[in-house]
């Protein structure tokens, strides 16, 4: 948030409340006169309002034509117009100091202008304080620790000895400064905002606006090894074909995903999984229809094969995937063949939101490992993550059906969405690091009460969107932080 946009909410609100009290319950009542209010006042065009507000002591200036002048009215001064720009030069001698945002994040609040009667500009400057409040802007003061007086005055006095009795040039320490790498280019699309396509699930609002926020103080070339994906990236997928109208990849890579889909999903539950980068995953998915002629893709292509083959050994699955025959195994979904290049929209959908929902499900759990500092094993802390703490999650590390895709944190009800949040915070409880909670937070803050349904029977949307926006916030920005990337998120149908 720049100083700018904090500055201008402040004087506008307290302008707004000032109106309010002192001076609105005035406005219509008997014409009494009152003394010249310290305030800058205001630009009036109509002689009415002009009177109105010289009664309540507000300063005005009165912008009229001149052919418009009433022969009544008394004009003590007459001012010409001068240029504002050459008036601001001669008054501060050239010098201008703004700032003013070329690009202002905030259109709500900066485009416009106020009204007595629409309050609509107020409500987003409040947003934007109130999600500033809960985004990390307070946090705990460190402890005050008392000094010794007689330890302190005789350091100082050895400290000054020793400079006294040391006369001997001392040796200037060189400074190295480190310039922070360079954004990625504009072009480049940022994985903290939604993929625009047809296939894609509707995102969850405040999951959206949350991670937009975040990706826009993220620089990913400040991350050499981000974490890679424990399943494949459903954006990536979604947006194959998009610019160029050839959706060819993206179904073959659909294709292998459904093909793979049970040996991936289980590959999750082992204690040999690892996550894969981009363009292994682009290589695991094209193993049908790449072609592997240089010595870097087959390298790759052979890696893959063993990590798939790693997964399936000593399990029953060995047995029934070949996979040098993948274009033998039928496609389905939902135990029914379908053909993915003439599938309906809504099946694809589907598909990916699986995808999405399963990848936010397990990444939760590696943030669990990774932040968790209590007394629980991991054995016995992820089914009271599956289960006891995110309630929709059922205890299953996959949705079991589509039914998911309409509970939780993407249900229309609003308590359903308050549990979500409840066990969201629940497990953030426990967690360090970069994963600490905000104290806005914290349990027993103001905005935990609110969202516990044993502490407060009922609260309106609005406020539960923006707890969920904060919430989703510190879990975005801690795990981005944290491995390098924006988390998957969940999605909705």
């Amino acid at each position: 948030m720049t100083f700018a946009l904090v500055q201008r909410i402040y004087l506008e609100t307290v302008a707004r409340v000032d109106w309010l009290i002192n001076y609105k319950p005035f406005y219509a009542g008997p014409r009494v006169d009152r003394p010249v209010a310290k305030v800058i006042g205001a630009l009036v065009g109509n002689i009415e309002t002009a009177e109105h507000l010289w009664r309540l002591g507000v300063p005005l200036w009165l912008v009229r034509d001149i052919e418009m002048k009433d022969p009544n009215l008394r004009v003590d001064k007459w001012i010409e117009p001068s240029d504002a720009v050459e008036g601001l030069d001669k008054r501060t001698s050239g010098f201008r100091l703004s700032f003013q945002e070329a690009d202002p994040p905030n259109l709500d609040i900066w485009s416009g202008m106020l009204s007595v009667t629409n309050f609509d500009r107020y409500t987003a400057m409040s947003r934007v304080l109130r999600r500033a409040a809960t985004a990390h802007l307070y946090e705990e003061e460190p402890e005050s620790t008392t000094s010794n007086p007689q330890a302190s005055t005789s350091t100082s006095s050895s400290t000054t000895t020793t400079a006294k009795s040391d006369k001997r040039p001392r040796k200037r320490m060189k400074t190295e400064t480190t310039q922070p790498p360079p954004l990625p280019p504009p072009n480049v699309r940022s994985k903290f905002e939604e993929v625009d396509s047809d296939v894609t699930p509707p995102a969850l609002k405040m999951w959206r606006e949350a991670s937009k926020q975040v990706g826009v103080h993220f620089n990913p070339n400040a991350h050499k090894s981000p974490l890679g994906y424990f399943l494949p990236d459903a954006q990536m997928i979604a947006g194959l074909g998009r610019e160029s109208g050839n959706f060819q990849t993206r179904t073959a890579y659909l294709e292998v995903w459904l093909k793979l889909r049970h040996v991936l999903l289980y590959r999750l539950k082992t204690a040999s999984v690892k996550p894969l980068g981009p363009s292994r995953w682009r290589t695991l998915l094209g193993i049908e229809r790449l072609q592997f002629r240089d010595q870097k893709s087959l390298k790759q292509k052979a890696e893959v094969e063993e990590m798939l083959m790693e997964a399936l050994r000593g399990t029953d699955m060995q047995h029934k995937l070949d996979i040098s025959r993948l274009n033998t195994i039928v496609v389905k979904w939902q135990n029914s063949p379908i053909d993915v290049s003439n599938v309906e929209t809504r099946i694809l959908k589907e598909i990916l939101w699986e995808l999405f929902e399963a990848s936010f499900r397990y990444e939760l759990l590696v943030m669990d490992r990774r932040f968790y500092h209590g007394v629980s094993t991991r054995e016995e802390r992820e089914p009271q993550v599956l289960s006891a703490m995110m309630l929709h999650f059922k205890g299953a590390l996959v949705p079991s059906d589509l039914s998911a895709a309409t509970e939780g944190f993407a249900s229309s009800r609003l308590f359903d969405r308050r549990m979500a949040l409840w066990g969201l915070l629940k497990i953030m409880d426990d967690w360090n690091g970069a994963g600490t909670l905000p104290i806005t937070l914290r349990q027993g803050s103001g905005l935990r009460k609110r969202v516990d349904p044993q502490q407060t029977d009922t609260i309106p949307i609005r406020e539960v969107d923006e707890i969920e926006y904060a919430v989703v916030h510190h879990y975005i920005s801690s795990f981005a932080i944290t491995f390098g990337r924006a988390p998957i998120l969940p999605h909705q149908l």
